[in-house]
């Protein structure tokens, strides 16, 4: 997806937190106390009440933006952000799009989504054949070479370039 496409599909904070509730609501709600799972949905208070016991979570609850205050739009933009490009997004970029002025929130969110992507990618492993542009591999060095200067960087003596 595109900036324009994205822009287009969530142009604001409503429609990023109807997007939220409709994919939170397809995996299914829990109530964390009596473990129903029929639920009101409070819209004025963005959160769910439990039909039987009447417990009350937010949207935000069990999921990676609880805890924090940050709009919904700041998420779905770093999601998007640190999804579309090889390279990664440093935090301080991330802070200047979105033109927050505190540094922590913005650090604490990218850490955040960088620490599930990593947690669901080791869910799944590579099978078959698999293709690199290329990829430096670290190699053993000799023993008359372990005394010497190295060069430093990618076409160093300890990395061989290897291109398929």
């Amino acid at each position: 997806m595109n900036i324009f496409d994205f822009t287009k599909n969530f142009p604001d904070e409503e429609s990023c937190i109807l997007h939220f509730k409709v994919q939170r609501d397809q995996i299914g709600v829990v109530c964390p106390k009596c473990d129903g799972k029929q639920h009101y949905w409070l819209k004025n208070k963005l959160s769910y009440e439990c039909k039987h016991c009447g417990a009350r979570q937010s949207l935000r609850s069990g999921t990676v933006m609880e805890h924090t205050k940050l709009p919904f739009l700041y998420w779905y933009i770093a999601m998007h952000f640190l999804t579309i490009s090889k390279k990664s997004f440093s935090s301080s970029e991330l802070q200047r799009q979105l033109g927050h002025k505190r540094y922590q929130p913005i650090w604490e969110l990218a850490n955040k989504l960088r620490d599930v992507m990593g947690k669901r990618d080791e869910i799944y492993s590579l099978s078959g054949q698999i293709e690199l542009d290329n990829a430096f591999i670290t190699t053993l060095i000799a023993e008359e070479q372990k005394n010497e200067s190295l060069k430093r960087g990618a076409g160093s003596q300890k990395q061989s370039k290897v291109v398929g």
